[in-house]
């Protein structure tokens, strides 16, 4: 977090970021003072919660004085048999704001299946997410 202050980038995203319930008080309230607004996507079955944390996530932040969000879309992978995975993926959609060259931006941020030999799920996970029409 001291490195998005710092560095005061346009646009960042968080994968493990704190479920909405928690968001005003967590990472929220961390980056608005930096002049950022977010989209968040919780996963479908956080473990955390067992372990008495909140639901985690990913999350995309923009400075909504350099761009417009136009559009969002959550992504709950599927399995081979078209059930939602636990993993999820947050698109968002910006509009710069800027009036003399607007420009737009797709950005993806995702929470891949972790640890060794699911490699082939993330890669899967991956042409899932490549194949996402957002809807603008």
């Amino acid at each position: 977090m001291r490195g998005v202050g710092t560095h005061s980038a346009f646009v960042c995203s968080l994968t493990r970021c704190v479920r909405a319930e928690c968001w005003a008080d967590g990472v929220m309230s961390r980056l608005q003072p930096h002049g950022y607004a977010g989209v968040f996507v919780p996963k479908h079955q956080s473990p955390c919660p067992r372990f008495g944390y909140p639901a985690d996530g990913v999350g995309i932040f923009y400075k909504p004085s350099k761009f417009t969000l136009v559009a969002t879309d959550p992504v709950a992978f599927l399995d081979a048999q078209g059930k939602p995975m636990n993993q999820r993926a947050a698109i968002a959609v910006l509009q710069s704001t800027s009036t003399s060259a607007p420009y737009s931006l797709v950005l993806a941020c995702c929470h891949l299946k972790a640890k060794r030999g699911f490699e082939t799920m993330r890669v899967e996970q991956m042409e899932q997410l490549l194949r996402v029409r957002v809807c603008m």
